[in-house]
């Protein structure tokens, strides 16, 4: 998953510059309300709810060293994002360190 990630960054790049939100604290419920806001293309054609942690590929892909994650909408037939939001956090909170302990990527169901 994470070489997936690292292939994605190219996706990311397509959609020119997307400017991080930033938030002092990045919280699941931030997470959740972001793809709650975007259900309808996430229903279609099984897309995937997916949030990265920022590595440094991503980082330059995206030209901020400020990212500390990204959201976006997966589309896995096609092996791309579709829609993309950056994030720039102080912290985050227990439940999305715990998601990304393991794992750079994580799929949210």
């Amino acid at each position: 998953m994470i070489l997936e990630a690292i292939a994605l960054v190219g996706c990311l790049a397509a959609f020119g510059f997307v400017a991080a939100i930033w938030v002092a604290l990045l919280t699941f419920v931030l997470l959740a309300d972001w793809f709650r806001e975007r259900q309808h293309k996430i229903q279609k054609k099984r897309r995937k709810a997916i949030s990265m942690k920022a590595n440094k590929e991503i980082k330059k892909a995206l030209d901020d060293g400020d990212v500390t994650h990204v959201t976006g909408i997966f589309e896995p037939g096609r092996d791309e994002l579709i829609e993309v939001q950056p994030w720039s956090a102080d912290d985050v909170d227990a439940r999305v360190r715990q998601a990304h302990r393991n794992s750079q990527v994580v799929v949210w169901s």
